[in-house]
């Protein structure tokens, strides 16, 4: 009985450790998953910002692509 009570004392500190390692790695998850969702719908959201002044300017054809078969219609 004794040894097994001395394994229980050994392996408290490493499940209090692990328990503790596994709730920060899923904070970080909750944390940075949306995060990077939320700057990932940012950066589309302003780029499509960004083609909507092209296109207001009358510009597109210069700032996104070469439009060498005339399919815009601008050149």
């Amino acid at each position: 009985m004794d040894k097994l009570s001395e394994l229980l004392t050994e392996a408290k500190p490493l499940y209090r450790a692990r328990k503790r390692n596994v709730a920060i790695m899923k904070m970080m998850v909750c944390v940075f998953v949306p995060m990077s969702l939320f700057m990932f719908a940012f950066s589309v959201c302003n780029m499509g910002n960004d083609i909507y002044v092209s296109l207001n300017n009358g510009t597109l054809a210069q700032e996104i692509l070469e439009d060498d078969f005339v399919l815009i219609g601008v050149k």
